[in-house]
């Protein structure tokens, strides 16, 4: 893999959005008006998530039961709308494991992971690359939104 450019834990990534939404600003190459008023919207929309999100328990199961040291990473931009309503929740199952890490790297900032992982030719987010740690090995990739909307 690439070497990566500005890796964030959620926390992180979650304080670099707020941060954009209260400087009028947003992540990314573009800082058009609308990718700004989404990233404010979006800061609220993982707020909310966060507070709301709970987990079904054949999950927790599943991410608790895992042996193998996982990490992941996530491609993301603060203006993603897809990557608001996901995010905070894959941070949530990365949580419940001391086996996975993941960290969060911006799209924009690394085109070269972002173009490896193309979706239909299209450097669509979010994206998540998971690793087995200590094979350095991918596992599978996700994104970048759920099947049922697609």
């Amino acid at each position: 893999m690439h070497i990566l450019a500005n890796m964030y834990s959620y926390d992180e990534y979650k304080k670099l959005v707020l941060a954009c939404a209260e400087m009028n600003t947003t992540t990314g190459n573009e800082k058009s008006t609308e990718r700004i008023a989404a990233t404010k919207i979006n800061a609220q929309r993982m707020k909310r998530i966060d507070k709301q999100i709970q987990i079904r328990e054949k999950i927790v199961s599943l991410v608790k039961n895992n042996c193998v040291d996982l990490g992941w990473i996530l491609l993301a931009e603060s203006w993603c709308g897809d990557g608001a309503q996901n995010i905070p929740i894959i941070a949530k199952i990365a949580a419940l494991s001391d086996k996975i890490e993941l960290k969060i790297i911006l799209r924009d900032e690394n085109p070269e992971v972002m173009d490896a992982y193309l979706s239909n030719g299209s450097r669509s987010i979010p994206k998540l690359i998971c690793v087995n740690s200590n094979e350095k090995q991918e596992v599978g990739t996700w994104g970048p939104r759920p099947v049922k909307i697609q």
